[in-house]
């Protein structure tokens, strides 16, 4: 037992941090749709220079500098600079305060950005395995610059990313930008700096309320406005651009007014009942919540009023009850709901087992009558409602009164394996699945992994902070779940290793049919990494996954011994909608999101269709000898 004292007791760091927000987030998420740059052709852009062209697809050496191939079509912006064809690009149309999504794909040793306003930078660089990013790395809001300060103080107010969360040359990577424009008064007047809200960089914030004072370096403007275009960088280097989606804002917002309300007493079980008998008091409103109820339990309230609409156009209602969770005692049971309509049309049913609901509605400029009822009959200390709207240029913003509704603050409980490694069994989240025979492994080297133990299975791999542990320890850690708190690659959720009675049989699903997997548990090496062992069928298998490349990668070996019942033993490693070999033997797989790269003498790996896309299978023949498998996920 002292060996795993020293791992649970000693190697984990356990930190109780603050939560402002979450580290990682969702880059688009519900809403409204967005707007998309059309890249058919170059039509959406001001006089495009030379350099800059569409394509169908691209490809990048992941060894070789500032290396990018484009091939012809379109859906996809590429630049491609050379000696005097090395312009910035930027949209035909200029924003304010704008919401920003894009993916771009990064050669190696290469450089560019992308400008909001044509001003302020948001840094495109090949920082793959930075340790320390500085603003100068991607995702840093790059410096401002004054010629005229001493040497060594001229670059002054940039931000580097909070995490480095880069991809690996050559792979597609994501933005989420949310800009908030400077503001300015009647006379022209600056009265509010330019602010980056946040930036979302593959999943991870890593910035968040960041002000400028002004525009940064190598801006394509000096000044400062309430709009701008948006601009491309094309004369430091090669990038690629796909998915330009944005929504722009005029700061408007919908207003409420002429409020009052109605509050009922009582364990209602629908809607019709919570406002069929007479309130027990009534009045005026000062705002949306669920003060005027005068409880927190077995209550109803229903507001009408008069919704200011500022332009025409279509609009989305978000409704959240907070007091509808996870808790299981609940689940699949309606403990609230809700109404909201406008000018008498139904907005939205709140069906009061989920925690929030949506309704979409076509309105015309101007007030319309509002009417918003809703009731609670579960016991719990939360009874707080919000209202969220969003319209034609109109951020997402609440219609709620501010201050008035409880929110459930907790406090992030983190696990940092910050002098050995840790592996900790958790239930871990796979494309909306729970698996609940796994564990995740961190590495002080900054690489971490998540492991279905059940059946083999590598889930996610990713760098930067270990896990979130919040659900599995705050209060009674009903969930039980480890959340990864770096930027993630997804791998395959289904067996990584099967027999297969002919090579042109499916890939089994044993959630389906039955695990034939036998899990024998792992060994600890010198510095605590595990090496899992278990048994399928006739075959003994040792799978050990290591950091690699400096803390970059994952590099996994798998050893089998034994002889397979009724067939060939394979290994999948790699599955995704494409794989395609690279030049120097490695496979990107899922449209660019991850390499994989053999080791010298493994078996010979076979891409074959799958129902979905495409998979990579190895055969391992044993005929009673060992066989081995080694390669490297890089990402």
């Amino acid at each position: 037992m002292g060996r795993y004292r020293s791992l649970f007791m000693m190697g984990i760091l356990l930190l109780a941090l603050p939560r402002p927000g979450e580290l990682r987030a969702q880059a688009g998420g519900g809403g409204l749709p967005f707007d998309s740059i059309a890249l058919a052709d170059l039509r959406d852009f001001r006089t495009p220079g030379a350099n800059w062209r569409t394509a169908g697809s691209v490809t990048a050496d992941r060894n070789r500098d500032r290396h990018l191939l484009a091939a012809p079509g379109s859906g996809i912006l590429v630049n491609l600079p050379a000696r005097g064809r090395e312009e910035n690009l930027f949209t035909a149309w200029e924003h304010g305060d704008i919401e920003l999504e894009l993916e771009v794909l990064m050669p190696r040793g290469s450089n560019s950005g992308i400008y909001l306003q044509g001003r302020y930078e948001v840094q495109l660089l090949d920082s793959w395995g930075v340790r320390n990013p500085t603003s100068s790395d991607i995702g840093g809001i790059y410096q401002r610059w004054d010629p005229s300060r001493p040497q060594g103080l001229r670059g002054f107010e940039g931000h580097p990313p909070a995490v480095n969360a880069s991809r690996a040359p050559g792979l597609w990577q994501t933005f989420h930008i949310r800009f908030r424009a400077p503001r300015f008064d009647a006379a022209g007047r600056k009265v509010a700096n330019a602010r980056f809200v946040h930036v979302v960089h593959n999943g991870v914030v890593i910035h968040e309320n960041v002000e400028l004072g002004g525009p940064t370096q190598s801006a394509a403007f000096a000044d400062e406005r309430p709009q701008g275009p948006l601009m491309l960088q094309g004369d430091h280097g090669p990038v690629a651009f796909r998915n330009i989606r944005y929504k722009r804002y005029t700061g408007e917002q919908l207003g409420l007014s002429n409020l009052q309300y109605r509050a009922y007493k009582g364990a209602f079980q629908n809607l019709a009942a919570a406002t069929s008998g007479p309130p027990v008091h009534e009045g005026a409103a000062e705002g949306i919540s669920s003060l005027p109820a005068g409880a927190t339990d077995r209550f109803a309230l229903e507001f009408d009023g008069v919704v200011s609409v500022p332009a025409t156009g279509r609009y989305l209602f978000d409704m959240g009850l907070d007091w509808i969770d996870n808790d299981p005692h609940f689940t699949g049971r309606a403990v609230g709901g809700g109404r909201l309509t406008i000018g008498g049309r139904e907005v939205l049913v709140h069906g009061g087992m989920d925690a929030s609901a949506v309704g979409e509605i076509q309105l015309e400029a101007g007030d319309h009558p509002v009417t918003l009822v809703y009731y609670k009959n579960r016991s719990s200390n939360r009874s707080g409602v919000s209202l969220i709207a969003e319209g034609p240029g109109v951020e997402r913003h609440p219609l709620h009164a501010a201050g008035v509704t409880p929110v459930a603050v907790k406090e992030l409980i983190a696990v940092d394996p910050a002098r050995e490694p840790v592996v900790l069994r958790s239930f871990v989240e796979h494309n909306g699945s729970s698996h609940v025979q796994a564990a995740s492994i961190g590495d002080p080297a900054g690489v971490h992994y998540a492991y279905d133990l059940g059946q083999g299975a590598l889930l996610y791999g990713w760098r930067g902070p270990f896990v979130e542990t919040t659900d599995m320890w705050h209060s009674r850690g009903d969930r039980q779940l480890a959340l990864p708190r770096g930027s993630l690659v997804p791998l395959s959720a289904s067996p990584d290793l099967a027999v297969l009675a002919e090579a042109n049989l499916p890939w089994p699903d044993y959630a389906a049919v039955g695990r034939p997997y036998r899990f024998r548990g792992y060994r600890l090496d010198d510095v605590g990494r595990p090496t899992f062992a278990y048994q399928l069928g006739g075959v003994e298998i040792e799978d050990r996954i290591r950091p690699a490349e400096n803390g970059t990668s994952l590099h996994r070996e798998i050893r089998a011994r034994g002889t397979p019942n009724g067939g060939t033993l394979y290994a999948r490693v790699a599955a995704g909608s494409d794989i395609v070999r690279e030049r120097d033997g490695s496979y990107t797989v899922g449209d660019r999101s991850f390499y994989v790269a053999f080791d010298r003498g493994s078996p010979r790996p076979v891409v074959r269709p799958t129902a979905g896309g495409q998979e990579l299978l190895v055969p391992l023949r044993l005929g009673g000898d060992e066989a081995v498998l080694g390669f490297t996920i890089v990402w």
